[in-house]
């Protein structure tokens, strides 16, 4: 009996340090996130929340206090309820916005082009407007996709297999992650440019915000100059 109450001696004393290492872990990264940049997203805290939960079960086990134990449930039940009501509102953000305002504002417009799979997935998920969108992938893409996994998601290595002279596009960008810059040069520098339009979800505080590129194709000639 003695051999094992140490045992459990040495689990308990294992569970606390280990506890305590998590923890640290996420006060660190909570505290990186606040004072520098986000690093602790509520994506990363969904697969730890079983870790979470140990230190308070453990303290209600303990408890004998009932008071004690009806004022953590309301401060825990409080701010889960206030969740819970947000979470009522949900919204999909600028993606699903900017195809509403495609459809609305331009629904002459029936192809986008897209340069990141940031824009490319969600757009290809949310289209409820037969909107046809491609993903551009000439020989200058420099980020590894996987947009292949998306039936309705066209591979476009040019503009000219998919678009007639004067056609209106869009070609829509994430600028937060400034990447395959030269693609969205190279779309531009064969089109004419006729408006950007900015689509932001006001209802996501610090949310993302979408560059829509409403461009008329010109194509190129046979020297490879743009076509008057």
């Amino acid at each position: 009996m003695k051999a094992i109450k140490i045992r459990k001696e040495k689990q308990g004393i294992v569970l606390g340090l280990s506890i305590c290492m998590f923890w640290c872990i996420v006060l660190t990264a909570s505290a990186v996130s606040m004072l520098m940049q986000p690093i602790l997203y509520m994506r990363y805290l969904a697969t730890i929340i079983v870790m979470l939960l140990i230190p308070v079960t453990l303290f209600f086990m303990n408890t004998k206090n009932n008071w004690v134990k009806g004022i953590v449930l309301a401060a825990v039940f409080i701010p889960g309820m206030n969740i819970s009501i947000e979470g009522s509102f949900f919204s999909y953000g600028s993606y699903k916005k900017s195809m509403d305002y495609i459809h609305e504002k331009h629904p002459e417009i029936r192809k986008v082009f897209h340069v990141l799979e940031t824009t490319a997935g969600p757009f290809a998920e949310y289209d409820n407007f037969n909107i046809q969108n491609y993903w551009y992938n000439p020989d200058s893409t420099i980020v590894y996709t996987n947009m292949n996994v998306f039936n309705n998601l066209l591979a476009a290595g040019s503009l000219h297999k998919v678009l007639k002279k004067d056609e209106l596009f869009c070609v829509a960008n994430f600028p937060a992650m400034p990447f395959n810059e030269n693609n969205m040069k190279r779309i531009i520098s064969e089109s004419r440019l006729t408006k950007v339009d900015t689509v932001f979800d006001k209802r996501i505080p610090q949310g993302v915000y979408i560059l829509l590129y409403m461009l008329k194709y010109q194509g190129i000639n046979e020297t490879g100059n743009i076509s008057a």
